[in-house]
Order: structure tokens, then C-alpha cells, then sequence
């Protein structure tokens, strides 16, 4: 009787916390995706809403957010105030999931990307990519994608021959 009394009083909260929160997370978040693509200010609001409560969903939800932030900067005309805010929001969140999930060269990979695209209005975030691919590299000294986004890095802080020798290992891997 006690363990159907105990069931009976945590069964709605394990629901609660597993699925119900997550889910409504991940509609605030496909909101951002959506909304995104039509007004970058709208996108962002919703992005900051899914990731106001860290959730074992929120890794999911920052690489959607990097991938909207890589998108504007593609974009011809792109709202200039808005794309910086949500750049530093993004690497501010994949800090976090890298804190979270130190092993994952994936984030550092995402995290080394976002930097590059941000030395478009911060000439600091070179050597901050640097740093963090690096990191990735140390990680998993086989992933090309590495190498790549690396060689870019040295391409914007012209030091062009470590960019090209880490061209070569890539077309060696």
C-alpha cells in the first residue's frame, strides 16, 4: 500500500518533469526556428523563452539556434543589431553546453563555428575560436570538420601558413 501511495504521489510529477515541461520547451523553441526565418526578433524572443529553464532538451534547442544564427548570416540585408544579439546569446549558450557536456566536441565544434561568424563584428572571437577548436581538436584529432573551421580561423587572424598545413592534414584524414 505504501509503495502504490508513493507511486500514485511521484507518477504525475516524473510525467510532469520528463515529459509535459520538455515538450512545451520544444514548442517555444520550434516557435524560434519558425518565426526566425520571417523576423529575426521574433525568433529570438522565443529562443530565450525554450532555454530559460535548463532541460536535458536544451543541447537540442542550442544547436537550433546555431543553426539560425549561421542562416542570417547568409542573408542579404540581415538586421545588423538583432543578428549580434542573437550571436552572443547563442555562444553564451553553448557555453553552457559545454560546461554541461565537456566531452562533446560537437558543442566545441558549434561553439568555434559561431565565433568565426562573430569576427564579423568582434575581431576578439578569432582567438576565442581558436581556443575552443583547439579544445575540439584535442578531443578528436580525426573529425576533418575541425581542421576546417580551424584553417578559417588562422584565415581571419591572417596567419595563413598554419591554416594551410592544417588544410593539408585534413585532405590527408
Amino acid at each position: 500500500p505504501v509503495l502504490i501511495f508513493l507511486v500514485i504521489i511521484f507518477l504525475p510529477l516524473v510525467i510532469y518533469k520528463f515529459n509535459i515541461e520538455p515538450f512545451q520547451y520544444s514548442k517555444l523553441a520550434i516557435r524560434g526556428v519558425h518565426s526566425s526565418r520571417v523576423d529575426l526578433k521574433s525568433g529570438f524572443y522565443w529562443y530565450t523563452k525554450a532555454l530559460a529553464k535548463p532541460l536535458f532538451i536544451s543541447p537540442e534547442i542550442r544547436t537550433q539556434l546555431a543553426i539560425t544564427v549561421s542562416e542570417q548570416y547568409i542573408k542579404q540585408n540581415p538586421d545588423t543589431k538583432t543578428v549580434v544579439q542573437i550571436t552572443d546569446f547563442a555562444i553564451a549558450e553553448y557555453k553552457k553546453s559545454i560546461k554541461e557536456h565537456p566531452l562533446d566536441v560537437r558543442h566545441y565544434l558549434y561553439l568555434g563555428q559561431l565565433y568565426n561568424l562573430a569576427v564579423r563584428y568582434n575581431s576578439d572571437y578569432a582567438t576565442e575560436a581558436q581556443i575552443v577548436l583547439n579544445k575540439a581538436l584535442e578531443l578528436s584529432p580525426g573529425r576533418q570538420q575541425i581542421y576546417f573551421e580551424l584553417a578559417r580561423t588562422y584565415l581571419f587572424k591572417n596567419e595563413y601558413e598554419q591554416g594551410i598545413d592544417l588544410l593539408k592534414q585534413a585532405i590527408i584524414l
